[in-house]
């Protein structure tokens, strides 16, 4: 039991290790998607042939991605 929770304490410091990193990777696709969705084209274009692509995107560029 000991063995598992130094492990469990392990995975925890490389996690908390690289949460500013990942965050900033997500701050800037996220906002990178929001300037593609401005693109009234690109947009036409994925309501008609992704429509569930574009849903997602969209919710994601809101900022609701954390209700997934």
């Amino acid at each position: 039991m000991e063995r598992e929770s130094g492990q469990l304490e392990r995975e925890l410091r490389v996690a908390e290790r690289s949460y500013g990193s990942d965050h900033r990777h997500l701050v800037v696709a996220r906002s990178y998607l929001t300037k593609l969705l401005g693109n009234v084209r690109l947009v036409r274009h994925l309501a008609q042939h992704h429509s569930e692509f574009l849903a997602e995107f969209q919710r994601i560029a809101d900022g609701d991605a954390a209700t997934a």
